[in-house]
């Protein structure tokens, strides 16, 4: 009677592991399917007043100068292995017209991703993000437009082991800036367990003009970041929580602290800050569809558009737009200028030029210009930003990525003088 009494309770104990392992994989993939957004409803709206403009392939980035109506564009064929990417210019200013190749030295090896502009007392300044072959970077360009062209004039190459994933860049001047690492953890399987498991490893480092410091963590697929409200708050997109985040920041010191979340149901991509202090969001509603899009540009993956404007201790989103993928797939930026509307996306070589209506136009406004400080000042007050992760993140992250740490600064020589060119090379694709 005992053994059979013992039989009994092992298959109760097996059933009962049976029944906890089925409820396990269930909120697991309950909670894969949120974060991919797979029940999302896509309803087109707002691309009426949209055309399409030819464009270079894979134009992820861009940022409008909102006192010229340039539209700095940053692209490279990410279908294409190997293949290197240049800086654009699109002038809004004009009725119509395609993007315009950007004279430029520095590396030969330039494969841009994230692109943001400062500008300074002494000009205006681009950080874009460059994966060269193994590696990763921060390049600084001075950004001139004269009757004779437009020129990138490069300045300095940042690198660092903190530069685990590098996606996108909030310029402060042509020295400091803050950049998202998407992912805490390389390349490879602990980056697939990292996504399938929704670690929050990644994290926003600041650089000083000397080193990186984490100035946050624990943030789930960190993407788009900007700084906004004349650089009182840093602003980050977080493609798995499905919305953005936004972070008190001293812009002295550059220290970060505390957190509102925006949640707006979609796979958040790159922030544009418009002169009225409002923020446009490019988004991915179904992440699965987008990495389908990825692999097959014949898989179309929707596109949404969202602007976020700050309230008395919160904020208010509204949905702009939102095409299916076939006229603009994979969108991954929105930038507005005055009654424009300028998306562009990952891969395809192509942008959505949108007249906006009244209640979405922007009205311009001079830039702030962020005072400089010394490196050491700011270091001193950085270092007391580094934000904790939980003790577990912590242990795995240390793994794989070093934070507080040394950057190899590689300024460009001074170069010779050359003549300006003489013209602006044809952006036809």
């Amino acid at each position: 009677m005992s053994r059979g009494f013992d039989r009994s309770s092992g298959r109760v104990r097996t059933i009962a592991l049976v029944a906890l392992l089925a409820v396990a994989v269930g909120v697991f993939v309950q909670g894969f399917r949120a974060r991919m957004g797979s029940d999302r409803e896509v309803v087109v709206a707002g691309t009426e007043a949209c055309a399409v403009v030819e464009a270079p392939a894979g134009p992820e980035d861009l940022e409008i100068d909102p006192l010229t109506g340039l539209a700095w564009i940053s692209a490279v064929d990410r279908r294409t292995e190997g293949a290197t990417g240049d800086l654009w210019v699109l002038d809004l200013t004009a009725g119509d017209g395609r993007p315009q190749r950007v004279d430029r030295d520095g590396p030969a090896d330039f494969r841009p991703h994230g692109l943001s502009l400062a500008r300074t007392e002494a000009g205006l300044f681009a950080w874009v993000v460059n994966h060269p072959a193994g590696r990763h970077t921060l390049e600084a360009f001075e950004l001139t437009v004269t009757e004779a062209g437009l020129r990138a004039r490069h300045l300095t190459t940042v690198a660092s082991p903190a530069l685990v994933s590098p996606n996108d860049v909030a310029a402060i001047d042509a020295e400091r800036f803050y950049v998202s690492n998407d992912h805490g953890t390389p390349a490879g399987f602990a980056r697939l367990m990292e996504d399938l498991l929704g670690l929050n490893l990644a994290n926003v480092l600041y650089f000083d003009g000397a080193r990186f410091v984490e100035a946050v963590g624990g943030l789930s697929y960190a993407n788009g970041v900007a700084l906004a409200q004349g650089g009182a708050e840093l602003v980050v997109a977080e493609v798995f929580r499905r919305g953005i985040t936004f972070h008190d920041r001293e812009p002295m010191s550059g220290r970060v602290q505390g957190h509102l979340l925006v949640d707006l149901d979609s796979g958040v991509d790159n922030i544009s800050v418009a002169p009225d202090g409002s923020f446009w969001i490019a988004a991915h509603p179904r992440l699965l569809d987008f990495a389908a899009h990825a692999s097959d540009p014949a898989v179309p993956s929707a596109t949404e558009v969202f602007r976020v404007r700050r309230t008395e201790g919160g904020a208010t989103a509204d949905r702009v737009l939102v095409d299916d993928g076939r006229r603009l797939p994979g969108g991954s930026v929105a930038a507005p200028w005055r009654d424009q509307l300028l998306v562009a996306g990952v891969f395809e070589p192509r942008l959505l030029r949108c007249r906006l209506p009244a209640e979405f136009a922007v009205a311009v406004a001079p830039p702030v210009i962020e005072p400089a400080v010394g490196n050491d000042a700011v270091t001193d007050a950085a270092q007391e930003a580094v934000t904790d992760v939980e003790t577990f993140v912590e242990t795995f992250v240390e793994t794989f990525v070093e934070t507080d740490a040394d950057a190899t600064v590689v300024p460009e020589a001074a170069p010779a003088a050359t003549p300006v060119p003489e013209a602006i090379e044809d952006g036809t694709p």
